[in-house]
């Protein structure tokens, strides 16, 4: 299923459409007209049928309705992060066949066609958080079974590693800096990135953090998310708002609340409303993808 929602105004999530097919772990990323979905797991919870797969779909924002395919990506990847300016979107990470991911792919939304291989490489990571502007994409952690990073200080195989890179750049990510969180959301408008929830499917994480992302400084806290919950992927933001919709924690499960944060102003979350649909794959993991028509890698209205 499809949902959506007007950021600027509180309330419950529609009905747009539906995918082309159950999928569980997808990417998404979006410009001011289009969104675009990416990988994941087709039949999740159907463990004899699984396959992850490197289909791209999306929908016109403006409009509801089913969604449409896209082009392929170059591998398979599950749990990826993306980020994009509006026109040029990336991704990288994930787990896929064979293994995790360090490739980095880019493809145009607004034209239908494949993804290409960049050439630059990153972190071998799924479930990882990410924030961007229009110029700048940070990764926040995220998971790994990758003996090379596990062996250089991981936490329940949660990766250390932050991460950046030039939207625009056909090379490698850059670290620096360290934070230990899987499955959490991030949110960004052009200035500030905002990363909440997820944590250690066991033990949620409720606090939520923030950067300057120009700065690449210290993470510092923001306030508090109602549930630690294993959140969704993706940027669902407008200039002055971030959602944090669905997920999963360990007791009640399954959620289907949405919350939302004002970037200017320190503070905890606020509920906005509920999807219609408790969104998660029944495991502990995240599975709600989302986009907007107005995150920061448009660079504001």
């Amino acid at each position: 299923t499809i949902d959506y929602v007007n950021i600027a105004t509180t309330g419950n999530a529609i009905s747009f459409g539906d995918l082309l097919y159950p999928t569980d772990g997808m990417g998404a990323t979006s410009s001011s007209i289009r969104a675009v979905t990416f990988g994941g797991t087709r039949n999740p919870g159907d463990n004899a049928q699984q396959a992850t797969i490197n289909v791209m779909q999306y929908v016109t924002m403006a409009s509801s309705g089913d969604a449409i395919n896209f082009g392929d990506l170059v591998g398979t990847h599950r749990y990826s992060g993306s980020a994009t300016n509006g026109t040029r979107a990336i991704l990288f990470g994930g787990s896929g066949t064979p293994g995790y991911k360090e490739e980095i792919e880019t493809f145009n939304i607004s034209t239908l066609g494949n993804a290409v291989d960049t050439g630059g490489l990153a972190k071998r990571t799924s479930l990882m958080e990410q924030v961007y502007s229009p110029t700048r994409a940070i990764f926040i952690s995220g998971y790994t079974n990758v003996a090379a990073l596990y062996n250089q200080g991981t936490v329940d195989n949660i990766s250390k590693f932050t991460h950046y890179i030039n939207i625009t750049s056909s090379g490698n990510t850059t670290d620096f800096g360290e934070m230990y969180l899987r499955s959490g959301t991030g949110v960004s408008n052009q200035t500030r990135g905002i990363i909440g929830g997820g944590g250690n499917p066991s033990f949620p994480q409720t606090r939520m953090y923030y950067i300057t992302i120009a700065s690449l400084g210290e993470f510092q806290c923001f306030g508090e998310v109602t549930e630690g919950s294993q959140k969704g992927n993706g940027n669902a933001s407008s200039p002055t708002r971030g959602l944090f919709c669905g997920g999963s924690t360990p007791a009640p499960g399954r959620v289907n609340n949405i919350e939302y944060v004002t970037f200017s102003a320190l503070g905890n979350a606020v509920d906005f409303g509920d999807l219609i649909s408790k969104c998660d794959d029944g495991a502990g993991q995240t599975s709600t993808s989302v986009a907007s028509d107005s995150h920061g890698g448009l660079g504001g209205f």
